[in-house]
């Protein structure tokens, strides 16, 4: 008995985690970016972290990142509220790690500013 509850315990800890994207929907963004070239953009700047974002199984927890591109597309400066050190590194390397399409014209000169939920399962 002790046997097959090793094999099945063994099999288990061998398969991929069954988890599901940690980036989920959109949250609030830069007012400059209601214009449609900007909802656009939106799109393709969580589409990409989403699928730049890795399948991994932490644990039940829900955060919040906010973030800010640049006129080139990179993100320059981020905050990740609510969540633990492990979820927040995994956050901040994704951020950090990402190129972004540079945001349209019509926003504002500086930056834009978004936010996204994530949802570790």
């Amino acid at each position: 008995m002790k046997a097959a509850i090793m094999l099945v315990c063994t099999f288990m800890l061998c398969l991929p985690a069954l988890s599901e994207p940690l980036f989920g929907g959109a949250g609030e963004t830069d007012q400059n970016l209601d214009t449609p070239e900007g909802q656009i953009w939106k799109r393709e700047v969580f589409r990409r972290i989403e699928d730049h974002a890795p399948r991994l199984n932490l644990g039940n927890a829900r955060a919040k990142v906010e973030f800010r591109v640049d006129r080139s597309g990179r993100i320059y400066d981020f905050k990740v509220h609510r969540a633990n050190d492990a979820q927040a590194l995994i956050i901040a390397s994704i951020m950090s790690s990402i190129t972004l399409p540079p945001p349209p014209r019509s926003a504002a000169a500086g930056c834009c500013w978004l936010s996204m939920n994530v949802t570790f399962h």
